[in-house]
C-alpha cells in the first residue's frame, strides 16, 4: 500500500472510530497525545494478536495492552497480526492490575510505543479493519 494510500485509510479510520466514540481522551477534536488512541475491541478481532492478551487502544505512535506476563520498561515486543509483518515496540510502562475476583485474573497492563510510526498506523488500520470485517460477518 502506498504511503498516500495508507493516509486516506488511516483517515477513514479515525473517522469511522469516532462515529462510534472509540477515540478516547479526546476532548472537541483535541487529543491531549500526539497521536489519538482508538479502542480495539477483541471480541470482534477474528485473528489472535500476539502477544496480546486483551488489546486496550492503538494509536500510530503505540500500543497499550494486557498480557499475562512481565515485561521490563526498555526490552522491545514484537506485535504480531498474522497477516502483516511483526511491528516492534519499546515497553515504556508495565502496571500489574489485580483482579477484582477470582474469575478475573491479575494482568500485566502494558504501555508500548512502536519504533516506526508508519509501521504502527499501518497495525492500527489493519486491526480496524479485521474488527470490521469481522463485525460485519457476525463472527463478533
Amino acid at each position: 500500500m502506498s504511503d498516500e494510500e495508507l493516509d486516506r485509510q488511516y483517515q477513514k479510520t479515525l473517522r469511522a472510530a469516532r462515529e462510534k466514540g472509540q477515540v478516547l481522551g479526546e476532548y472537541h477534536g483535541q487529543e491531549r497525545r500526539r497521536n489519538p488512541r482508538i479502542k480495539v475491541v477483541p471480541g470482534n478481532m477474528p485473528v489472535e494478536i500476539d502477544p496480546w492478551v486483551f488489546a486496550i487502544d492503538v494509536s500510530i505512535s503505540g500500543v497499550a495492552f494486557y498480557s499475562d506476563e512481565a515485561v521490563e520498561p526498555g526490552k522491545t515486543v514484537d506485535i504480531d497480526l498474522v497477516d502483516m509483518t511483526p511491528v516492534k515496540a519499546n515497553v515504556i510502562g508495565c502496571i500489574l492490575e489485580k483482579g477484582d475476583s477470582p474469575y478475573s485474573p491479575s494482568r500485566y497492563r502494558l504501555h508500548c510505543e512502536f519504533e516506526d510510526e508508519e509501521l504502527g498506523k499501518e497495525l492500527l488500520v489493519r486491526i480496524k479493519e479485521l474488527e470490521a470485517e469481522s463485525y460485519s460477518t457476525g463472527a463478533g
